[in-house]
C-alpha cells in the first residue's frame, strides 16, 4: 500500500511538472499534498495520525489554497498573493519538507491497540474517566461564566474540550456503538457551534473523533468516502458561514437554529437566497460576492503579505515573537504582569503585514509567516526544521513519562494539540495552548487522583507505548 502511495505522489508530480506545466516546487508541493491525505486516510484505523494530519493541513492551506489562488489571480481587494508564485513556493514548500523531516525524526509510533489493550483491563475505570471528563466538559464552561473570576476564561475554554476526550474514552470502553458516540459528540458540537456562529472547533472535532472511530477492519474506499462526504458538508457549512453570522450578528432576535437550517437548505440544496438574508448590510454583501472558499482555505496570502512587506517596509523581528510567545505561556502574570497577552498577537499581525484590520477580527499569521519575519528565508527554513524535532521531541514524551507510558495518553493528544494542528495558528496562540493544557492535564490528574479517579490506568509495564 506504501508503495502505491509513493507512486501517486510520482505520477501526480509529473502531471503538474510536465502536463500541467507548473513550477517544479509547486509540483512537489501539490504532490505532496496529495500524498499526505493518502497517508492520512491509510493510517486512520491502524494508528493516530497527528502528524499526517498537521503537514496536511498546512500543505492544504499554504500550498494547494496558494496555487488556487494564483490561477485565479486577483479575485478580493485584501485575499490575494501579494508576491509572485515561484518566489512563493521557494520558501513554502522548502519549509513544509523541513519540518517533515523534524516530524518524523523523533516522533513515535502511535498504535490504537495499545489503547484498546489498556481499556479492555480497565474498563470500569475507563468508564468512570469517562463520565467524569463529560460531565467537566459539559457543566464547567456553564457555571464559569457566572463566576465572574477574572482569567478563568482560558481554563473554562480548555474544560470544555473534556467533552471529546471523554467520548474518545467511550468510544473505546464499548466499540459496538463508537459510530454512535460519534454522531452524538459532533452533533452536540455542531449545537454549541449554530449558537456561537463559530465552526473551526467542529471541523477539529470531526477530524479528530474520526481518528479513534475508525478500526483496522475499515476498508480505505470507506475511510476515503467518508472523509469526502465530510468534507463536503465541511464546504456546505463554510458557503453559508458567512450569511449565518450576518444575520444572527445583525438581527438578535433571530433564532439560531431555525435561520441556520433555512440557509442550509434553501441556499445549498435549493440554491435559493433565503429571506433570512434581509438583514444583512450591504456591506456584509459586498464582502461575501468578493470572497470564496478558496479565500478561506488559502493561508498563503497572509504569507505572501508577510513576505511582501519584510524587510521592505518592516525589518526583520529577529525572534521577538518567538520570544514573546515563549514568555507569554511560560511565566505567571502574577509575578509578571508586564508580560505580553492575547492582544500581541493582533499586534504582530498588523505590523508583519502592514494591514489595517479591526479589534474584533481574529487572523493568524502562521508558522511559515512568522518563522520568515523572524529569520528570514533560510532562517526561517531552518526554524521550521527545529519547530518539526521539537513536536516530535514533544509527543515522544508525552507518551512516555508523562503519559506514566499508559496507551490512554494518545486520547488527549488532540487536547494538548487543539490548536498546533492548526496551519493559519500563530506562534503565541499555539504554544500559550500546548503548555497551559499540559498543565491543566497534571493539575486534573492530580484532582481526581484524589478522588479515585484515574485519567491513565494500564496494565503493562515501561514499553506500554512504543516511543
Amino acid at each position: 500500500m506504501n508503495a502505491i502511495k509513493y507512486l501517486v505522489f510520482i505520477i501526480s508530480f509529473l502531471i503538474f511538472y510536465i502536463g500541467l506545466d507548473y513550477y517544479f516546487i509547486t509540483s512537489v508541493g501539490l504532490g505532496l499534498t496529495l500524498l499526505f491525505i493518502l497517508l492520512f486516510i491509510d493510517k486512520l484505523g491502524n494508528g493516530y495520525p497527528i502528524i499526517e494530519l498537521i503537514v496536511f493541513l498546512a500543505l492544504a492551506q499554504w500550498v494547494l489554497g496558494a496555487k488556487i489562488s494564483y490561477n485565479f489571480g486577483k479575485t478580493h481587494h485584501k485575499y490575494y498573493m501579494y508576491v509572485d508564485e515561484l518566489e512563493y513556493m521557494n520558501f513554502v514548500v522548502p519549509s513544509i519538507c523541513l519540518l517533515i523531516l523534524g516530524l518524523y525524526l523523533f516522533a513515535p509510533s502511535l498504535s490504537l491497540n495499545h489503547i484498546q489493550r489498556d481499556v479492555n483491563q480497565n474498563k470500569s475505570m475507563v468508564r468512570k474517566v469517562a463520565l467524569y471528563l463529560i460531565l467537566i466538559g459539559f457543566t464547567f464552561p456553564f457555571f464559569s461564566r457566572f463566576i465572574g473570576v477574572s482569567g478563568i476564561g482560558f481554563i473554562s475554554y480548555l474544560s470544555s474540550l473534556l467533552l471529546f476526550v471523554g467520548a474518545s474514552y467511550l468510544s473505546f470502553y464499548n466499540r459496538k456503538r463508537k459510530w454512535l458516540i460519534f454522531f452524538i459528540t459532533i452533533g452536540i458540537v455542531l449545537a454549541q457551534s449554530i449558537i456561537q456562529g463559530m465552526f473551526h472547533s467542529l471541523l477539529l472535532v470531526s477530524v479528530f473523533m474520526l481518528m479513534v472511530t475508525f478500526s483496522k477492519n475499515d476498508s480505505f474506499i470507506k475511510k476515503a468516502l467518508i472523509i469526502i462526504f465530510g468534507f463536503f458538508m465541511s464546504t456546505v457549512i463554510q458557503s453559508i458561514k458567512h450569511d449565518y453570522r450576518s444575520v444572527i450578528w445583525e438581527n438578535r432576535n433571530a433564532n439560531n437554529f431555525k435561520t441556520f437550517t433555512n440557509l442550509l437548505i434553501q441556499e445549498t440544496f435549493l440554491n435559493e437566497s433565503s429571506n433570512e438574508l434581509s438583514y444583512i448590510s450591504e456591506k456584509s454583501k459586498a464582502d461575501k460576492e468578493n470572497s470564496g472558499l478558496n479565500a478561506r482555505l488559502n493561508q498563503g496570502w497572509i504569507i505572501s503579505k508577510v513576505m511582501d512587506n519584510v524587510p521592505a517596509n518592516k525589518e526583520f523581528a529577529g525572534g521577538e515573537t518567538i520570544y514573546q510567545a515563549i514568555e507569554a505561556s511560560v511565566l505567571p502574570r502574577i509575578l509578571f504582569p508586564n508580560k505580553a497577552g492575547g492582544e500581541v498577537a493582533l499586534k504582530n499581525f498588523k505590523e508583519l503585514t502592514g494591514l489595517k484590520i479591526g479589534e474584533n477580527t481574529s487572523m493568524g499569521l502562521s508558522l511559515a509567516a512568522e518563522f520568515y519575519a523572524n529569520f528570514g528565508i533560510r532562517g526561517g527554513w531552518f526554524a521550521m526544521f527545529v519547530y518539526g524535532l521539537l513536536i516530535g521531541f514533544l509527543l515522544k514524551w508525552i507518551v512516555g513519562s508523562f503519559g506514566n507510558y499508559s496507551g490512554l495518553i494518545i486520547l488527549w493528544i488532540a487536547f494538548f494539540f487543539f490548536q498546533v494542528v492548526k496551519a493559519e495558528t500563530d506562534f503565541i496562540k499555539m504554544v500559550n495552548h500546548l503548555f497551559k493544557s499540559l498543565v491543566y492535564f497534571y493539575l486534573l490528574n492530580r484532582i481526581l487522583l484524589s478522588f479515585g479517579v484515574n485519567l491513565l490506568p494500564r496494565s503493562y509495564a515501561k514499553d506500554n507505548v512504543k516511543t
